[in-house]
């Protein structure tokens, strides 16, 4: 599966895994969630809907 690490609203970490426990403790201050879509790093996340980058 692919997980998506949030911090402060912005998708800092994009990584395959199959062990979420050990990432989930390798990036305690972070939000993780299975990949959905196409959201990569410098996406931003509201809450409820992420956003691609600007530029």
């Amino acid at each position: 599966m692919v997980i998506i690490g949030i911090k402060d609203g912005v998708v800092e970490l994009c990584v395959s895994v199959n062990d979420l426990e050990t990432l989930s403790e390798m990036y305690p201050e972070h939000q993780l969630l299975e990949q959905a879509g196409s959201e990569n790093i410098g996406w931003t996340y509201d809450g409820t809907t992420f956003t691609p980058p600007q530029g």
